[in-house]
C-alpha cells in the first residue's frame, strides 16, 4: 500500500532499506505493508520515517545509524511482536551494547477477529492513528522521567581521539549513579559501566560538547 508502481524493473540492493521520510528525534522503522500509515504516523512528530525493505539479512549500518542520532527507535510491523522483525533490531542493539527506548508495535499475541484487512489493522493498532497514539504514550513515559538520553562528544584525554558518548539514565539521577555507557571511538564500538563523573572526567573540557 501507498507504494509507487515503476514501469522499469531495478534490481533492490540486498538487504539495504531506506529513508523515505527525513526527521529527528523519532525513527519509525517501517517493515512491510505498514509504510504508508507509518508515514502518516510519522508527520506528528516530524519523525524520520525508513522502509526497511528486508528482515534477513537487515540493514544493520541503517539501524545502527537510526539509533545514534535518534532517541527513541519504532519498530512497526504486520506480524507477531513476538520473535518478529522488532525483535531482530532489539538482538542487533542488545549485541552492539546499545542502550536506548525502543518500541515494538505489531500483531499482538491474541486471536485477531475476522473482518476486513483494514478493521483487523486497526484492531491491532496498526492503522496511522494507532501508531501516532502508541508513539504518544510512550514519549509520555519518557518525558515523566523514567528514562533520560544525554549526548556528550568530546576529545578523550588518554588517546586525544574524538568521542561520541550516549548514557541512559533515570530523570533526576545524581552524577555519581552508576550507569549503562556506550560510546564510539573512530567508529569501534565498545561499552562499560561507569559513574557520569567518570566519563566527564576522561573527556578535555576544552573540546566537550553536550
Amino acid at each position: 500500500p501507498g507504494a509507487i508502481i515503476e514501469k522499469q524493473m531495478t534490481a533492490l540492493p540486498m538487504g539495504k532499506g531506506r529513508i523515505v521520510q527525513p526527521g529527528k528525534g523519532v525513527a519509525i522503522l517501517a517493515f512491510g505493508t505498514v509504510l504508508a500509515n507509518c508515514k502518516e504516523a510519522g508527520k506528528a512528530f516530524g519523525a524520520t520515517v525508513v522502509d526497511m525493505r528486508f528482515v534477513k539479512p537487515i540493514d544493520e549500518a541503517l539501524i545502527l545509524e537510526l539509533a545514534a542520532s535518534h532517541h527513541l527507535l519504532v519498530t512497526v510491523e504486520e506480524n507477531a511482536v513476538m520473535g518478529g522483525a522488532g525483535s531482530a533490531v532489539n538482538e542487533l542493539l542488545a549485541q552492539r551494547n546499545l542502550v536506548l527506548p525502543v518500541l515494538n508495535l505489531g500483531i499482538p499475541d491474541i486471536y485477531v477477529d475476522h473482518a476486513k484487512p483494514s478493521e483487523m489493522i486497526e484492531q491491532c493498532g496498526l492503522h496511522a492513528e494507532g501508531i501516532e497514539a502508541a508513539i504518544r504514550i510512550r514519549l509520555a513515559d519518557l518525558e515523566a522521567g523514567k528514562l533520560h538520553r544525554l549526548y556528550f562528544r568530546g576529545v578523550a584525554r588518554s588517546t586525544g581521539h574524538h568521542v561520541h558518548v550516549a548514557v541512559i539514565v533515570a530523570k533526576g539521577a545524581f552524577p555519581g549513579k552508576r550507569i549503562a555507557l556506550t560510546s564510539g571511538v573512530h567508529g569501534d564500538e565498545m561499552s562499560s559501566i561507569q559513574t557520569v563523573q567518570t566519563v566527564m572526567a576522561s573527556l578535555d573540557p576544552a573540546a566537550m560538547n553536550g
